[in-house]
């Protein structure tokens, strides 16, 4: 049976082609068999950092398209290295753009993907939580405040579906769903604040280690008495990581495991 869906997704022969354009989406076709294999229950694919995406295309200040020719992780920093502070290079913000939006349509292949093969009775999609997140809001300014998620699929009915939730509205930051300060700095290619322009802990700084008991609780995760996920655990996961507020890395991280906020977010549970 497998044989078969495996020749159906186009995954036959050795891969030799390093093309990232299509080794990406051999890569999302195998986890779509392994988990019709249930040969793993947590699958990663994490897009290189410091990638030239010389296939893609950016509109530049002079009213052209050009082909990308900086790494991904040079102009995420705006400025054409790793480095913090400098001067935003030419059009750092619509060269982003241009790789956010190809990052799109590589999440949307894979959840077209998974909901074309049945499960019982229902998509292989649904009985996953099929997760696209970046490593941080802001590149520069290494900030995950405001931090947009998109998730397809409800874990078997864990997860509401359909809705934009901003988890903030139960916590102190803003009850709106703001797009945040990231776009702030280089729109017109210059910079005052580069270091700075992530957006601020006054808006959307709900910790994200909420969203990870989520998913662990979604696929039967179980807590010790301490609330942190271990084999044999019988209560439900409410910590994930050291700490949950980047105020208690103060110390250089040699504090005991501190969690201001343990649980998931209920927001979030159908």
């Amino acid at each position: 049976m497998h044989h078969a869906t495996a020749t159906s997704l186009g995954l036959t022969g050795t891969l030799t082609n390093s093309d990232i354009t299509k080794t990406a989406n051999i890569m999302m076709d195998l986890a779509v068999l392994t988990s019709l294999c249930d040969a793993n229950r947590v699958i990663f694919m994490k897009m290189p950092a410091g990638r030239v995406y010389s296939n893609l295309q950016y509109a530049a200040s002079d009213g052209t398209m050009k082909a990308l020719s900086m790494e991904s992780h040079s102009v995420s920093h705006r400025i054409g290295n790793a480095g913090m502070g400098g001067a935003c290079v030419a059009d750092a913000l619509n060269m982003i753009h241009a790789i956010d939006k190809y990052y799109a349509t590589l999440f949307a292949y894979l959840v077209g993907r998974l909901d074309s093969f049945s499960e019982g009775d229902v998509k292989l999609l649904d009985n996953t939580a099929t997760v696209w997140i970046q490593e941080m809001s802001d590149g520069n300014s290494h900030n995950v405040n405001n931090m947009p998620i998109l998730q397809a699929g409800s874990c078997g009915g864990y997860f509401k579906m359909g809705q934009a939730i901003n988890v903030d509205t139960t916590n102190t930051g803003s009850a709106t769903l703001t797009r945040g300060n990231s776009d702030g700095d280089c729109a017109n290619g210059s910079s005052t604040n580069l270091d700075g322009v992530g957006t601020p802990s006054t808006v959307a700084n709900a910790p994200i280690n909420k969203y990870f008991c989520n998913l662990l609780n979604a696929i039967g995760a179980k807590a010790g008495a301490d609330g942190f996920a271990v084999a044999g655990g019988t209560a439900p996961v409410t910590k994930f990581g050291k700490y949950d507020d980047t105020k208690l890395f103060s110390d250089g991280g040699t504090a005991p495991a501190t969690h201001n906020s343990p649980g998931e977010f209920a927001d979030l549970r159908a």
